[in-house]
């Protein structure tokens, strides 16, 4: 799998003030429910295995992630995830590919947090700030 400094650029503006403001992140992982990559004449319900996804960037509304490439994943589905024991849903925003032919960079939004979910996600997006953003300082 390609590290984060493999991915496409995104630039992050510092004194954007939006709230989707997307923070690199490097130990975060999580497992999501992805519909196992089938043939084009398999019959029959799909069914659903869990796979390891490493988040690389992160903001209140969504992730970037990294995570094994998946034919069944396309923009606009929904997949349950977890972190530990917290759960959430997303939705797939947008796929592309990387330098490894074997994995892809997924876009997604946060559909549905649980609550610890949800306080894990913003500690480390305010980590961020906290560290980069002087006005996070000087406004308290």
């Amino acid at each position: 799998m390609p590290s984060a400094d493999q991915l496409p650029s995104q630039s992050v503006l510092r004194n954007d003030r939006r709230i989707g403001q997307r923070v690199r992140i490097t130990d975060l992982a999580w497992t999501w429910e992805v519909p196992r990559a089938r043939g084009r004449l398999t019959i029959g319900p799909t069914r659903l295995v869990l796979q390891q996804a490493k988040v690389v960037n992160l903001s209140v509304t969504g992730a970037g992630l990294l995570a094994l490439q998946n034919r069944a994943v396309h923009p606009g589905m929904r997949l349950a995830f977890l972190v530990g024991k917290a759960t959430g849903v997303v939705q797939v925003r947008q796929i592309r590919s990387t330098f490894d032919e074997h994995s892809s960079y997924y876009g997604v939004r946060f559909v549905m947090l649980d609550d610890d979910l949800r306080r894990l996600l913003y500690e480390l997006v305010a980590q961020d700030r906290i560290h980069h953003d002087p006005l996070w300082h000087t406004s308290r």
